[in-house]
């Protein structure tokens, strides 16, 4: 029993690791590409040169947008329950890794 006890904690928690990853790379790699700089997975990138700046924050819209909308959701459904509201944003970050591992 405690192993499928550690199992609910651990699997959302790779899944969410293993999506964010993805998702970077795919806001690094559409950052290249507007800059013009080339992907290159045997020798490496000139990261001195690139701008990073550009690529960290790209998708963090994505997140505050299904944050918001989940805590204003259950907020409106449930508002003597106000932990249930800060608790969907973690459900919800949970289905974004989800959504990113089967993309």
């Amino acid at each position: 029993m405690l192993d499928l006890h550690i199992l609910r904690l651990v699997l959302p928690s790779a899944f969410a690791s293993y999506g964010a990853g993805k998702l970077k790379e795919y806001d690094y790699r559409k950052t290249a590409l507007a800059h013009g700089f080339t992907i290159n997975r045997v020798s490496g990138d000139k990261l001195a040169e690139f701008p990073i700046e550009k690529a960290r924050p790209r998708s963090v819209y994505y997140y505050i947008f299904m944050s918001s909308t989940s805590i204003l959701g259950y907020s409106i459904c449930n508002p003597d329950a106000p932990a249930t509201a800060s608790a969907s944003v973690s459900v919800t970050r949970c289905l974004a890794a989800a959504v990113g591992v089967v993309h």
